[in-house]
């Protein structure tokens, strides 16, 4: 993270973590429809992480708490979690940014986006909690 803010992608960890947090409830947004989407085989498909971990405080806004939250009881895991998951499949975004694949109903199959379709997707999100926080 410290590397994304000394190159000036980013101002400080907590846009680093709002970033992260509204990038993975977009991929969520295009499954909310889909009565069979599987809300914990999406969370759980993350490797262990046994590094040292910092804590940090973010200030989140009441839109993306109250979906961390929803997403949260969905799961059965808690926000921190979440937010950890986020933070690895935007930092594997970040690293691979062409394509990500966003898991479907059926564990074999899925979908690919371009980055672009997802930009899209983020800044379609993003428009929303602006207004809501207006």
């Amino acid at each position: 993270m410290n590397s994304m803010i000394r190159a000036g992608k980013f101002s400080s960890m907590s846009d680093i973590v709002n970033t992260a947090t509204v990038f993975v409830l977009g991929e969520l947004s295009t499954e909310k429809t889909n009565s069979n989407f599987d809300y914990t085989a999406f969370v759980e498909n993350i490797p262990d992480d046994n590094s040292a971990r910092t804590k940090i405080s973010i200030a989140l806004s009441g839109y993306l708490d109250a979906e961390l939250e929803d997403l949260a009881k969905s799961t059965h895991k808690n926000k921190s979690y979440i937010v950890r998951m986020a933070l690895f499949r935007f930092f594997d975004f970040c690293n691979d940014p062409e394509k990500i694949k966003i898991h479907a109903t059926d564990s074999e199959d899925k979908i690919t986006i371009s980055k672009k379709e997802l930009e899209e997707m983020v800044y379609e999100v993003v428009n929303k909690v602006i207004k809501e926080n207006k």
